[in-house]
């Protein structure tokens, strides 16, 4: 998935824009605690969770609308 499929998501309505920011934000102030939180390497792991919490926390829930092709 290129750019623009990313731009796409949030131009289209299928990531709304609040819902962007909160994952955004929260992946942001993740990668400032690399060497304190988490070690090199480990960052896709604790960025995922920051933003799966940071939507949970926001009143957010996931959850799977159609199986995958």
């Amino acid at each position: 998935m290129g750019a623009h499929d990313f731009d796409r998501l949030t131009q289209d309505g299928s990531v709304p824009q609040d819902v962007y920011r909160i994952m955004r934000d929260a992946i942001q102030k993740t990668a400032e605690q690399k060497g304190r939180l988490y070690e090199e390497g480990h960052e896709a792991h604790y960025m995922a969770l920051a933003a799966a919490m940071s939507l949970k926390a926001a009143g957010y829930s996931i959850e799977k609308v159609k199986a995958e092709a």
